[in-house]
């Protein structure tokens, strides 16, 4: 027998950026159970909180979305939440370093479980501009479970990279519709994962797929 359970925020504090001051909206959400420990869960989702936060240089509101990552280390009973590194406020070292620093505005993420606790988020970053010709790309981030802490935060990020870009115009696809496919490893080659305060990790490596669409306006008419 199915029994509901009670309904859970997963948009915990108030307190920027690991919060939603604004009590803004948070949407198309996609979820995944780390395979070292299944009660380990790391969840993206379009994410307002941005909204009303100025710019770096404070002239004025960001006035879009990005991608808020969302993780539970008790099955979903509670959350700890933030934004995807790269996000137009963010000065951390991730942020700055990460190829989506620059881009003003995310969306459509997809999150999927690899083998060895390793997690994949992919989704969409752009520019929206009033001709509607804004630059776009399509990523992949990383994470990691070492699932190696009674409390605190086991699932670590390894960073981001573009699968494929676009430099807007008028004759520029715009990039959309991201989707994730992990597959087990099938070969003997491995990857090395470092993470700081954990031994270097050499784990079977698996195929991973990422497929969007390329928009032209002969596409959307």
């Amino acid at each position: 027998q199915i029994i509901s359970g009670r309904n859970v925020n997963m948009v915990s504090g108030t307190k920027w950026p690991d919060g939603d001051p604004y009590l803004q909206r948070q949407n198309e959400p996609s979820i995944a159970a780390s395979t070292r420990n299944p009660l380990h869960l790391l969840a993206g989702a379009n994410d307002y909180r941005t909204v009303d936060i100025p710019f770096v240089d404070n002239a004025h509101e960001t006035g879009d979305a990005w991608l808020g990552i969302f993780k539970s280390f008790d099955g979903g009973q509670r959350w700890k939440t933030t934004l995807l590194p790269g996000y137009p406020q963010d000065g951390s070292p991730e942020g700055m370093a990460s190829p989506l620093k620059g881009y003003t505005a995310g969306a459509d993420p997809v999150v999927r479980a690899g083998t060895s606790g390793l997690l994949y988020y992919t989704g969409l970053v752009f520019d929206r501009t009033a001709d509607g010709n804004g630059r776009s790309a399509i990523f992949a981030a990383r994470f990691i479970d070492n699932n190696n802490l009674e409390a605190g935060d086991p699932i670590k990020y390894l960073g981001t990279k573009t699968i494929a870009t676009s430099p807007g115009g008028a004759t520029a696809a715009f990039l959309d519709k991201p989707w994730l496919a992990v597959d087990i490893p099938r070969g003997t080659a491995t990857c090395q994962i470092s993470t700081p305060g954990v031994a270097t990790q050499t784990v079977p490596a698996g195929a991973v797929y990422v497929t969007y669409t390329a928009f032209t306006r002969d596409s959307v008419g």
